[in-house]
């Protein structure tokens, strides 16, 4: 009976021992140890380190090398496992490497990581300046040069910052991009390549160039500027007898450029604040005789450029000031533009513009006057403009103007049925056939004729054109009005050109008190819109698509009107004051 009961006791204890090691089974009573070790301590602050992470154990999960990034630069990790035997006792362990480069000299702190609950211990690592900033003597075989000209820039003024990379062994890396707060940092151009000597050695010179505009007065600092590189170096050692090239990264990073910002002088009188190194502002007409005749158009380009500026300080060309109402303005869109050469910033604004004078005379254009602000000679300086004049002479015999030379010749056109010499128009007919271009052209062209003539169609069919209005306008008294049907005939085309001259003809003979700057304001609502997009189709220096079907729509309403009261005028009876009044 005590056997039997010592037997169940015993198998009672071994049921216990089962039950915790089912429920312990995999999980470690007690928390991996983890320790910390370097390659080499000290450590220069040029060079890469690794850092070794060792377990005992499996840790409780994954590290995080986050707060590594605090102080160091990590270039790359890694994980491997070691499995020994010894005396019968297995163990293994599991390590992490981490290559990384200090950002800053002194003693610093390698954190705790974390491996899920468990952690490893601080670490600290005296990390030297080494001979890596700048030039630390002449057995170095890479370093960094920098240079800011000039140091005691205007507010908004280009410094002209340069990097140079001096070298005397093959390396690859990468360079940093300089921070100034509170300044803007463009790089100039491609990077430079050339030999040159310091204290009699020969080193290969990598340069590349920026320009800082500092939006603020006051101190400015250029931070360093930092280059990682792979340096190759050979060694011939046991463990590399073939002398094979090898590589090892390194850090390096220049000095720091303080810089003197001048805020706006007093001296400056202007209404914008404009820094350049030089301005010019130039003029140039279509015409070397500076006359045109009336209704014909003259341009003027303006240039105005800066060296040493971006865009956003150059002001905006405004419409010329004109002495005269008899002239109107065509004004083209601007044309900005930015260089970024490597003598620095080179900004430009463009301004086109053309003038149709609609009455014979001189007119004059004011004067243009833009203050600067000469950094070189440090005063304010003037770019001007000085007054123009030009002249517009009277119309050629038999009514209409020549095209502007800068105007492309409308395509040919059928002469008019009617023999009347005021409304002959000489028209030049192209060999179409001359030119696999032109052929292409007159497909397109009349391509766009078909689709015009079927949308004039469809617009008179809704109601646009009023009913009976062609014959009434075209064929008034049953003879047929050759200006416009020549005037129709070249809206469908859409050749503004050709409806321009005719339409002036129209009006010197219907109006003959109407002036020919009268015309514009003689129309209004919807024509008037139509006619602004006629003018802007041929003296525009970028000629907008002209839909003529719509302004001849605008048009023939208007011929319906005229004819309408026309008919009222001649319908009204007249009315006598009787003479025997009461």
């Amino acid at each position: 009976m005590m056997v039997i009961v010592t037997r169940i006791r015993g198998c009672l204890r071994l049921l216990k021992v089962v039950i915790l090691a089912f429920f312990l089974g995999g999980h470690d009573v007690s928390a991996a140890n983890i320790d910390v070790s370097l390659d080499r301590n000290p450590v220069p602050v040029s060079e890469a380190f690794t850092i070794t992470f060792t377990a005992d154990d499996i840790p409780d999960g994954s590290p995080d090398f986050t707060p590594l990034s605090i102080n160091y630069e990590v270039l790359s990790q890694g994980q491997s496992k070691q499995f020994s035997l010894n005396n019968g006792q297995a163990s293994r362990k599991m390590i992490w490497q981490v290559s990384v480069i200090a950002k800053k000299p002194g003693k610093l702190e390698i954190p705790v990581i974390s491996f899920g609950k468990d952690h490893s211990n601080p670490f600290i690592v005296n990390v030297t300046y080494g001979a890596v900033q700048g030039k630390q003597g002449g057995d170095a075989n890479i370093f960094l040069e920098v240079e800011a000209n000039p140091k005691n820039p205007y507010v908004q003024a280009q410094v002209l910052y340069t990097v140079r990379v001096l070298t005397r062994v093959p390396f690859s890396g990468e360079l940093g991009q300089p921070e100034v707060e509170g300044a803007l940092v463009e790089k100039l151009d491609d990077d430079r390549e050339y030999v040159d000597e310091r204290d009699g050695v020969q080193f290969k010179v990598d340069e590349r160039k920026y320009a800082v505009f500092p939006q603020k007065s006051g101190r400015l600092t250029i931070q360093p500027v930092n280059l990682t590189a792979q340096v190759a170096s050979v060694s011939g050692t046991i463990f590399n007898p073939t002398f094979q090239p090898s590589s090892k990264p390194q850090r390096f990073h220049s000095e720091p450029v303080n810089l003197n910002v001048r805020p706006i002088p007093p001296q400056f009188t202007g209404k914008q604040w404009l820094p350049a190194t030089k301005l010019d502002l130039t003029g140039q007409w279509s015409s070397s005789s500076m006359s045109v005749a009336v209704g014909d158009p003259i341009s003027r380009t303006i240039n105005l450029v800066s060296e040493g500026t971006t865009l956003g300080v150059l002001p905006e060309l405004v419409r010329d000031d004109l002495l005269s109402k008899e002239v109107r303005q065509y004004p083209d869109q601007g044309v900005p533009k930015e260089q970024k050469l490597n003598s620095g910033f080179v900004s430009s604004r463009q301004q086109k513009t053309a003038f149709i004078g609609s009455s014979p005379g001189e007119y004059h254009l004011a004067s243009i006057e833009i203050p600067w602000w000469n950094t070189k000679t440090d005063k304010m300086e003037y770019a001007r403009l000085p007054e123009q004049t030009f002249t517009v002479m009277p119309q050629v015999a038999g009514g209409g103007s020549k095209p502007e030379k800068n105007v492309p010749p409308s395509e040919a056109h059928d002469k008019d049925d009617s023999q009347d010499s005021d409304l002959a128009l000489k028209i030049t007919k192209p060999n179409f056939l001359s030119s696999p271009w032109l052929v292409r052209s007159a497909i397109i062209i009349g391509l766009v004729l078909i689709l015009t003539v079927v949308a004039f169609k469809l617009l008179r069919r809704r109601g646009s054109l009023k009913e009976g209005l062609h014959t009434k306008a075209v064929f008034s008294g049953g003879k047929k009005d050759a200006t416009l049907a020549g005037l129709e005939k070249a809206c469908l085309m859409n050749d503004p050109i050709q409806a321009r001259r005719l339409l002036l003809l129209w009006f010197s003979a219907k109006e003959p008190g109407l002036k020919l700057s009268e015309i514009d304001d003689f129309f209004n609502g919807n024509l008037r819109v139509e006619l602004d997009k006629l003018n802007r189709a041929i003296f525009a220096f970028t000629p907008e698509q002209w839909q003529g079907v719509f302004f001849w729509t605008s048009f023939a309403d208007y011929l319906a009107e005229r004819d309408s009261r026309l008919t009222d005028s001649k319908e009204k009876p007249l009315e006598l004051e009787s003479l025997y009044k009461g």
